[in-house]
């Protein structure tokens, strides 16, 4: 689960990114899947996921760097 800002409730938001076009609604379309291919997967614990992408890019107040989103996640890894 990402944060609990209402801006980060869709990967994908044409209420709030302007480069989509359309009458899209609001969705999530991206997910994160993690497994192991080894028995080891007990040792990579969830901790935070967030949205980046969010901002717009540096030289333009209405640009953003994507139509959606990106996840980004951390894990704590544990030997």
């Amino acid at each position: 689960m990402t944060d609990q800002r209402p801006e980060t409730t869709y990967t994908f938001d044409p209420e709030l990114n302007s480069n989509i076009t359309g009458n899209d609604k609001p969705q999530r379309y991206d997910k994160i899947f993690f497994r192991s291919s080894t028995s080891m997967n007990n040792q990579f614990k969830p901790v935070h996921m967030e949205l980046e992408g969010i901002q717009h890019i540096k030289t333009s107040d209405v640009v953003f760097p994507s139509s959606h989103w990106a996840i980004q996640g951390y894990f704590n890894v544990q030997n």
